[in-house]
């Protein structure tokens, strides 16, 4: 009908069909040109008024996913199909008996399969209701996808190439959209693709389109660290070829004098997104990550891939925990390989694949294969492989479930370690196997969380500690006034709610010690004739907390009092100063110290002994009550015993400063946390870091998963206590640590 090389037709584009049979005749030679020929012109016809979002012509799209078809073997039928995938959708003119007629009922059944439905949206309707009739029409249309494919694999195979071609082209500026709805749009679209369409074709062992699809969706779900991650493997590409062909020239070379026969060997970089989950998933930074590229062996059938094996053990030091034989057992998609990992130079880690020709095949193409290399038949092995995947898709496209319901279903079996249940108003939320209500309410919002007291599942009220199955439609119940317990730490397995339970109450604990702060300068000020209320306010307490240690407003500063850290009576000294007042009100005479013998004396020799009561130390406000038989006691300002001494003997108290010194005097302290295995360690852990001895250690437990942990630790001064609290404070379980008031035993 046409000539191979320049066919002649009348088309509206007609510059795009050499490249395309180009491509098809490359990846399939046996390919009916003229049939390809007569489906191009038909699309291109039918969308011969349609523009993409960029501005050219639509016909690029079905032509560039019919290329992503011929690229992976697909047979005639199926890149026909992928010409015309569109034009039921988009295309009024053209109906099914257009298609059945001039192509045949194969190719109507596969471009039906593929066509989405459409979005049935209401006048009137809110944007939440338009969201969840958007995702239920995508429910439906996946679920119509996976009932073809069922019955045809090909149908799945056209949509995967039709998704890459669409991430592929993604940032085409939508011009009736402000920049922030088509990035939301964007955002949409490339988070379905990582969370359905990349585990898709995982399952069906399509691994060429995996790893596109996925490094595509994470170009644009994380922007900043995918051009990082791009830089920063650009920076040692050379170095990294230059290896990776020096150890493939040792294989090869090992190969040959050992006469085994070899069809290649070849060096891969990894992509960048696995690189970037392993990061994730490991907790490492990039320099971590030791196996940035891989070397592949295609060997001329199974049992040579067993004498690569050999060959490779005795060229490196492999590492047989992370070497996996799956030729002898081949994943659930059909994928068979021997992976073996081994140290290379300088302790590099390489990762070293070896297959069959067949086996390679299967590996990039999957169940594609078939239909490239077998003429779409299936041996008894990939026979009973397909059947388990029917099965699978049965269940995920239960025609009794609802749209949103077949939707948890479908993500729960790509994801075998996340469920999807439901609020009342149909929205999905994302949660792991094993989580609760406590999960679900924390997820949604903290003030849920935190006065939540049960929860119905199905409309049947549960426990909130019950575990949530996919595809469950849970309301949260509520009481105001309501409290978290310490309990739920144990019972929520999502860190964002065991965090939030925690931050709870931190805060709690810190209200409490905003409040005792407040009181203990209310008193201070009293006690020195001054009215409160001209002292402390919000905007006062501000303006002098950046005065002292980790305090940056008043709230820290309250807080800080409260904990036993600042003193009450520096605060009022320096609020009288912020008020212009010059001085302290009271006025004490000062007593001359030295330092005699490791004992604080003054010039007269008399001892000046730590009050028990308050335990001071270096750093605090004090005063030197003047005792009888026993020389000076420092009390801390604010101290019960200095305030009622204040009213019962003034003229025994004197002004103290405290005398240089390398001694160490024992703090009381209390820390309060959440009770689990190796928490006293790193508490105590902290206290060898900074060389801060303690005794009289006590831990207690309660029935509300806290521990405290009480003693009295040995410090220089108040700085040193300060670093201690901070540090402490840093332990991600601990609650509250408060200076108390008075030595154990005193």
């Amino acid at each position: 009908m046409f000539s191979d090389s320049e066919p002649r037709i009348e088309t509206p584009n007609p510059h795009l069909l050499p490249g395309l049979l180009a491509e098809v005749k490359r990846s399939r030679p046996d390919s009916d040109l003229a049939a390809i020929t007569k489906a191009y012109v038909f699309a291109d016809t039918a969308h011969k008024d349609q523009k993409r979002l960029s501005g050219e012509p639509y016909i690029v799209h079905p032509v560039e996913v019919t290329k992503i078809l011929a690229q992976i073997g697909m047979d005639d039928e199926t890149l026909i199909a992928g010409l015309l995938h569109d034009v039921l959708e988009d295309c009024r003119q053209i109906s099914e008996d257009d298609i059945r007629r001039e192509f045949g009922e194969p190719v109507l059944m596969l471009v039906d399969g593929v066509t989405k439905l459409k979005t049935n949206l209401k006048e009137g309707m809110t944007p939440d209701e338009e969201r969840i009739a958007r995702l239920s029409r995508t429910a439906e249309s996946m679920r119509r996808l996976l009932l073809a494919m069922a019955k045809d694999l090909r149908v799945m195979f056209i949509k995967l190439a039709d998704r890459l071609h669409n991430m592929r082209t993604l940032d085409a500026t939508e011009k009736d959209k402000s920049p922030d709805a088509a990035e939301e749009r964007r955002h949409r679209i490339a988070s379905e693709t990582l969370d359905v369409y990349a585990p898709i074709a995982a399952r069906l062992g399509i691994w060429q389109i995996k790893w596109q699809l996925e490094d595509e969706s994470f170009k644009v779900l994380h922007r900043r660290e995918f051009a990082e991650l791009s830089q920063m493997i650009g920076a040692t590409r050379v170095k990294r070829e230059e290896e990776l062909a020096r150890y493939v020239g040792k294989i090869i070379a090992e190969l040959d004098a050992e006469n085994v026969p070899y069809v290649k060997v070849t060096g891969r970089p990894k992509h960048l997104y696995s690189i970037f989950k392993k990061m994730k998933d490991q907790k490492v930074d990039f320099g971590d990550i030791h196996d940035l590229s891989a070397i592949r062996i295609i060997m001329r059938d199974k049992p040579s891939c067993y004498l690569a094996v050999g060959v490779v053990s005795s060229l490196f030091n492999t590492i047989p925990s992370l070497s996996f034989d799956y030729i002898a057992k081949p994943k659930k998609n059909g994928y068979m390989s021997y992976h073996v990992k081994a140290y290379a130079d300088n302790n590099n880690i390489i990762e070293i694949q070896i297959r069959s020709e067949e086996m390679h095949r299967t590996a990039e193409f999957g169940f594609a294969a078939h239909w490239s290399y077998k003429e779409g038949k299936l041996d008894h092995r990939e026979q009973e492989q397909f059947e388990a995947l029917r099965q699978e898709i049965d269940v995920w496209s239960d025609p009794n479930k609802p749209a949103l319901g077949f939707w948890a279903s479908l993500k729960a079996g790509l994801f075998q370690n996340q469920i999807f249940i439901f609020t009342p108003k149909g929205e999905p939320i994302e949660l792991p196997i094993g989580a609760t209500p406590i999960d679900m309410a924390y997820r949604l919002h903290t003030q849920l969380g935190n006065t939540l007291i049960g929860a119905r599942v199905n409309g049947l009220n549960v426990k909130i500690s019950t575990v949530l199955q996919s595809g469950d439609v849970v309301e949260l119940i509520t009481k105001k006034g309501q409290q978290p317990s310490m309990d739920w730490v144990k019972i929520a397995v999502t860190s964002s709610a065991r965090s939030r339970i925690k931050a709870y109450f931190r805060n709690k604990n810190r209200s409490e010690r905003v409040s005792d702060g407040k009181s203990s300068i209310d008193r201070e000020l009293k006690s020195l004739g001054l009215d409160p209320r001209r002292y402390l306010g919000e905007e006062k307490l501000n303006a002098v907390a950046p005065q002292f240690h980790s305090c940056k407003n008043g709230e820290d500063l309250l807080a800080r009092v409260g904990e036993g850290l600042v003193g009450a009576a520096n605060v009022v000294r320096k609020l009288q100063i912020l008020l212009g007042e010059t001085g302290p009100v009271r006025k004490l005479p000062v007593i001359p110290i030295t330092k005699v013998m490791g004992k604080i004396t003054n010039a007269a020799g008399v001892a000046i002994n730590r009050g028990r009561c308050c335990a001071p130390v270096p750093g605090d406000d004090v005063v030197a009550y003047t005792t009888r038989g026993r020389g000076f006691v420092l009390h801390r300002v604010g101290c019960k015993n200095e305030m009622a001494f204040r009213q019962t003997d003034p003229g025994r108290l004197n002004e103290y400063v405290w005398a240089s010194s390398e001694d160490r005097y024992p703090v009381p302290i209390q820390v309060v946390c959440v009770d689990r295995n190796g928490l006293t360690a790193d508490v105590t852990g902290v206290f060898a870091e900074m060389d801060v001895g303690i005794r009289d250690l006590k831990i207690s437990t309660s029935s509300n998963q806290q521990a405290v942990i009480s003693g009295a630790v040995m410090v220089h001064d108040l700085d040193e206590l300060n670093r201690l609290f901070m540090k402490i404070s840093q332990i991600s379980d601990v609650i509250s640590i408060v200076r108390l008031s008075r030595l154990l035993g005193a």
